[in-house]
Parts: C-alpha cells; sequence; structure tokens
C-alpha cells in the first residue's frame, strides 16, 4: 500500500511540475518582454498546442495495451512501442508539413498582425512532436512502475528551462524563448524519456523510419513556398500531399500500415 501511495503522490507531484513548466515560457515573457511578444506568443501557442493535443492521444490509448503486455511479453512490448510512436510520427509529420508551409496563412485567421508570429509558431509545432515523442513512450514509464525517475525527469527539465528562457527572454523575445523551449524539451525531456524507456524495457525507437519521416517534412514544407506564395493555403495544401507520397515512397509509411490503420477505424 505504501508503495503504492509513494507512486501516486510522485505521478501527482510530477503532474504539478508539468503545468509549471508549461507556464515558464509565458511568465518570463511577461516579465522580461514587451506586451506585442506575449501576445504574439500567446497566438503562436493558442494555435500549436491543439496539434499537441491529437497527438498526445496516440500515448494515452497506449497505456491499457502496453499494462497487458508487460511483463509477459517484452518482445511485444517493445513493438507496440514502436508501432505507436511510428504512428505519432506519421501523423504528425503530416500537419508539421502542411502547417509549416502556411504558417502566415492560419495566424493570419487569428487576427490581423498574428501572422508575424510565424517564425515563432513554426518552432512550436517542431515543440509539439517533440513533446509528442515523450507523451507517446511515457506510459511505458508507468507501466514499469518508474514514477520517481519521471519526478526526477521533470524537475530537472523546469530547473534547466527556468535557467534558459529567462536570460533568452530578456535578450531574444518570443521567438528566442520559442528556440529555447524546444530546445531544452529535446535535451531534458524527449532524449531522457527515450533513455529511460530503453533502460527499464529494452525499448529501441525504429530511427531509419524516424529519418525518413523527417527528410519528407523537410522537403514537404519547404518545396511548395518555392513554386507557390509562401505561407499561403494553396502551398499548405500542397505540402500535406507531398508529405504523404514522400512518406510512403520512402518508406517511413508502408501501404500494409495504411491498410492496418484503416481496418481499424473502421472497426
Amino acid at each position: 500500500v505504501f508503495r503504492g501511495l509513494a507512486g501516486s503522490a510522485a505521478i501527482g507531484a510530477a503532474g504539478f511540475l508539468v503545468m509549471v513548466y508549461e507556464a515558464l515560457d509565458v511568465l518570463f515573457l511577461s516579465r522580461l518582454a514587451t506586451a506585442g511578444d506575449v501576445a504574439l506568443y500567446s497566438a503562436a501557442q493558442r494555435l500549436a498546442w491543439p496539434l499537441l493535443m491529437a497527438l498526445a492521444a496516440v500515448g494515452g490509448s497506449m497505456y491499457p495495451l502496453l499494462a497487458s503486455l508487460w511483463p509477459h511479453s517484452p518482445e511485444e512490448f517493445s513493438r507496440t512501442c514502436r508501432r505507436g510512436l511510428n504512428g505519432m510520427l506519421a501523423a504528425g509529420g503530416l500537419a508539421l508539413s502542411g502547417a509549416l508551409a502556411g504558417a502566415e496563412f492560419l495566424l493570419g485567421l487569428l487576427g490581423p498582425g498574428m501572422s508575424d508570429g510565424a517564425a515563432a509558431f513554426r518552432v512550436l509545432l517542431l515543440l509539439c512532436v517533440s513533446k509528442a515523442v515523450s507523451m507517446t513512450i511515457g506510459p511505458a514509464l508507468l507501466v514499469v512502475k518508474a514514477q520517481k525517475a519521471i519526478l526526477l525527469l521533470v524537475a530537472v527539465a523546469l530547473i534547466a528551462k527556468a535557467a534558459v528562457i529567462a536570460p533568452v527572454a530578456a535578450h531574444f523575445g518570443y521567438v528566442g524563448v520559442a528556440w529555447a523551449a524546444l530546445l531544452v524539451d529535446v535535451l531534458f525531456v524527449e532524449l531522457p524519456a527515450l533513455y529511460l524507456v530503453h533502460r527499464y524495457t529494452g525499448f529501441r525507437p525504429d530511427w531509419w523510419v524516424a529519418g525518413r519521416l523527417a527528410g519528407s517534412v523537410v522537403v514537404a514544407a519547404f518545396l511548395p513556398g518555392m513554386l507557390l506564395p509562401p505561407g499561403s493555403l494553396a502551398a499548405a495544401c500542397a505540402a500535406a500531399v507531398l508529405y504523404g507520397a514522400l512518406a510512403v515512397l520512402s518508406g517511413g509509411v508502408t501501404l500494409a500500415e495504411l491498410r492496418r490503420l484503416a481496418k481499424r477505424s473502421a472497426a
């Protein structure tokens, strides 16, 4: 009973620290930068966060399945983690490529002048995918009862983010804060989370698939802007279509996986 309570307390404390972690960006900008910086960053955040919510649903759906596989079927456990992560990256790449190509158009929907925050919006889109990686594999750490490791990871990340963002907000404004948030999340959350999952379960991501999907995003996000008005709706639509074709042709997404997803959706 005591161990169960200690684990629950660790998860509760980690959840509280995550709330503080997420609020640091706007908090430091409001204290150290201008109101314009806060407005543009908040607008970019508001538009980018639905992507994170959609991708985070993958991690939430994985927990019951992973819990049923550990520790009896470690190989199937790793295989399921890999499929979930690859599926999240594939879906995230589709939304990411379109949003990167049409950032100005999308932000312009929020009001006049909001498109000025396109640079930060593009960085926050990358941040959403980075967060989604840790959210997708995070349930694996809960399954193996690594709550204390999660708490330590979040605490260190919180300290690192405060130390990095404070000077950046004062000198580089909202765009600098966006880059700092991405850097901290990759170095202190995403990579440590991947390491912890590997340490506790032996899981290894399929870096070859991730690399192919990343390459597809880069090409799809920037090529349409050379042929169509940059930042337009047309560029966003073309980027999404181009990404889908490149992801399949490069092998990042296979036709067998698409058929499997279609069957699950129909069921």
